[in-house]
């Protein structure tokens, strides 16, 4: 009996400690930022439908991680999730949830989908910022959580603001920003920048000319501007106006600029609450809330292209993120409120292309136009000048005449032969044109008369009707008492 406690002992003694190992290895990886395989045995692997069966409702939040992994985040604990196995671990928090966590409320809904999540993975002057930490905005701003680790934080020393209500959260050079919002019944377009040291949210100053408000935008981050568009004013106690205009905000001058305005087929005045979008290889893929329709933004290329719909990721609802070209999302079934979690692969969107259309034009793309259409029609007139130039130099020669597209003369048959050597060369001997009026019988000064007589008359015809002279001499380059006879250099000649 002995023998057989003791035996107990020791297997208990054993797991405790094998447990103890594994959980420190877990933990360290997690502290390294990179998760690892290990998972503690004692923990129970779920599947997609079994996960998707436990949401209920609307009180959970799909977030980001890191590798392949991802979390889902309840007010019990939460799921990690592998995108490669679509396997889930279920873990319970290491530090009680902040109370305000527990009871997020906004007008409409209590659930931790009013939560704004972002994702960030660069250095940061607090402590460990580059560890795929995900920062969870309270609606309207001002209270702000750190999940890390296994754990919900509250880092900030605010209070519920309610005054940025979908604005646009973001994150620049290791800082936290939110742009915009709604609350106290207006939109505004101010930047606050999170303090790590305070916990408070701080008003920065910008310049130039910003939109009246921002509220449920699509923006970006590119060549160290904030890029917005798609987004709601709200005047005073007046009803939501989409801005149709692209803008800029550059976030190391802190200067708005006024980009053009957007196609009107992408431009849509019925869904007021915002459309679903996601950052993608340097494009903005969005989701359209009011139809299957789905689009890709090019903001170098000034494009949009339209992609087939899609049913299912236009019923899926929520809070969805894109990890290795995949959207994860969840569609909820109203008929039983549970959701189920689901994969969109985005890998081959390219190859479901409807239509490819320009994505703004107007203030600085008018310019733009302008000055392009300027120089285009600069290029279109000197090519009409060379055009009519090359036209007006172009000559023919006919079996009796020598002529343009606007008027001729009459030839004789030595003068055709003559002008015929130019349509070869632009430049000919004197004694290969001598040639020509050299007879049997006669002195070479009757051929030299002959010749210098039919030049001078074609000159004089040909001066007389297209004001200049058409054969020109000048003395031979290498032997200066040697003449060639050469055509003018502002005629082309062509025979006909």
């Amino acid at each position: 009996m002995t023998r057989l406690l003791f035996l107990l002992f020791c297997f208990l003694a054993f797991s405790q400690e094998e447990k103890r190992i594994v959980s420190e290895k877990a933990e360290e990886g997690l502290k390294k930022g990179v998760l690892t395989e290990i998972i503690p045995f004692n923990q129970k692997v779920f599947s997609n439908e079994e996960v998707s069966k436990s949401l209920i409702g609307t009180d959970f939040l799909i977030i980001n991680g890191s590798g392949n992994y991802f979390n889902i985040l309840t007010k019990n604990g939460y799921f990690l999730g592998n995108i490669k196995t679509k396997k889930f671990n279920f873990f319970s928090y290491k530090a009680p949830l902040p109370s305000e966590f527990l009871n997020i409320q906004t007008s409409t809904t209590t659930s931790l989908q009013a939560l704004v999540p972002l994702t960030v993975s660069s250095d940061s002057q607090r402590a460990q910022f580059n560890q795929r930490r995900v920062y969870l905005l309270y609606p309207g701003g001002g209270i702000l959580y750190e999940f890390f680790n296994g754990s919900v934080n509250r880092i900030d020393s605010s209070f519920a603001q309610r005054n940025q209500y979908a604005g646009a959260f973001f994150s620049y050079n290791n800082q936290l920003y939110l742009l915009g919002g709604y609350g106290f019944w207006k939109t505004k377009s101010i930047l606050t920048k999170f303090n790590f040291n305070s916990g408070d949210w701080e008003y920065i100053k910008t310049s130039g000319v910003p939109p009246k408000g921002v509220s449920n935008p699509v923006f970006t981050i590119k060549n160290n501007s904030l890029y917005l568009f798609d987004f709601f004013e709200r005047p005073l106690n007046q009803a939501p106006i989409k801005n149709p205009n692209l803008y800029s905000l550059n976030m190391e001058t802190l200067t708005w600029e006024r980009g053009g305005l957007i196609n009107p087929s992408y431009i849509s005045e019925n869904n007021t609450s915002g459309d679903r979008f996601f950052n993608l290889k340097g494009k903005v893929i969005i989701s359209k809330m009011e139809s299957p329709k789905i689009f890709e933004i090019d903001l170098d290329n000034n494009k949009i292209k339209r992609y087939n719909d899609n049913v299912l990721l236009y019923k899926s609802g929520g809070k969805s993120i894109v990890k290795n070209d995949i959207i994860i999302s969840s569609i909820r079934n109203t008929s039983n409120n549970t959701n189920s979690i689901t994969y969109y692969d985005l890998s081959d969107l390219d190859k479901s292309v409807i239509s490819e259309e320009y994505f703004i034009r107007g203030s600085i793309s008018f310019v733009n136009y302008l000055i392009g259409g300027g120089i285009a029609l600069i290029v279109i007139l000197i090519l009409l000048w060379a055009s009519n130039d090359r036209a007006s130099k172009s000559y023919f020669v006919s079996s009796n005449s020598l002529f343009n597209s606007l008027n001729q003369i009459n030839l004789a048959p030595e003068e055709v032969k003559v002008m015929l050597f130019f349509t070869k060369k632009e430049f000919v001997p004197n004694k290969e044109i001598l040639a020509l009026f050299e007879e049997k019988g006669k002195t070479r000064d009757f051929a030299i008369k002959r010749k210098n007589k039919t030049i001078e008359s074609i000159n004089k015809r040909f001066s007389r009707v297209f004001g200049k002279n058409i054969i020109l001499k000048e003395k031979d380059e290498l032997d200066s008492r040697l003449t060639n006879y050469v055509l003018n250099n502002k005629i082309n000649l062509f025979k006909k």
